[in-house]
């Protein structure tokens, strides 16, 4: 009858044991919170099959925030900022959209020059199925491909033969600007202010560079407005970079 008590005197041993080293791992934990940060933050957002985590490092002050999905590699979001970002690239473009009252640039539709254009207070200029080269900045706007088929200010221009209509102008003055379903490596967007939503995930900018990659989607840039961009796609990786985070989306 004598080895229960010398059973719980081992118990009380164990129990002490660990309450004395869980003791040691928080107070070393906090006395290390007090100087350099090191707290790491998780919070899971989403719901189905869809996590979104995000982590705070407070060593760099950096904020993550990935995005996991079951068979999928890339995230949805909605970027709008105040800063136009330059891009050049040989594309495939769903459609074009581009308004504007620059007369002096020079379109060439199947090698002829559009003449109408000086008589026209505003032009609207609508091509569909585009493949060749893309320039797009702050400034200008420059094209040189084909398209299946283009409009001018509502007035449909039709291919002499089964062939792709060959359109091209440099350096046009634009006004704004629609591209749906551009496929990038990457794109950056000069620092500024504007929002980010992604899922379930809201961030203001406030004069942050964002860097996209891998991105899908429709870009449009108004130069008569303040938020002249925003694009509206899928990304796999988005870095916001500020002063004091970097915010990550892959």
């Amino acid at each position: 009858m004598h080895p229960a008590p010398h059973h719980s005197h081992h118990l009380r041993f164990y129990i002490v044991m660990v309450t004395v080293v869980v003791g040691v791992i928080l107070v070393l934990l906090f006395l290390n919170n007090d100087g350099n940060p090191l707290s790491i933050t998780n919070a899971v957002i989403g719901g189905n099959n869809n996590e979104t985590i995000v982590e705070e490092t407070g060593i760099t002050g950096a904020v993550t925030t990935s995005t996991k999905r079951s068979g999928s590699k890339t995230v949805e979001f909605t970027l709008t900022t105040d800063q136009i970002p330059e891009v050049e690239k040989e594309v495939t473009l769903s459609s074009i959209m581009v308004d504007f009252t620059d007369a002096s640039t020079i379109i060439s539709v199947g090698g002829d020059r559009l003449e109408t254009l000086n008589n026209l207070d505003g032009v609207k200029l609508v091509i569909e199925e585009f493949e060749g080269d893309f320039l797009v900045d702050d400034t200008r706007l420059s094209l040189d491909g084909e398209a299946k088929r283009i409009e001018v200010s509502g007035i449909a221009l039709s291919p002499s033969s089964s062939k792709d209509l060959k359109i091209s102008f440099k350096d046009l003055d634009y006004d704004h600007v629609t591209v749906e379903d551009i496929e990038l490596s990457s794109i950056t967007f000069p620092a500024g202010d504007g929002e980010l939503t992604a899922e379930r995930l809201s961030y203001s900018l406030d004069r942050d560079e964002a860097i996209i990659q891998g991105i899908v989607g429709n870009l449009e840039i108004d130069r008569t407005t303040t938020e002249s961009t925003k694009f509206i796609g899928t990304a796999n990786k988005l870095t916001i970079d500020g002063d004091s985070f970097d915010l990550s989306l892959e």
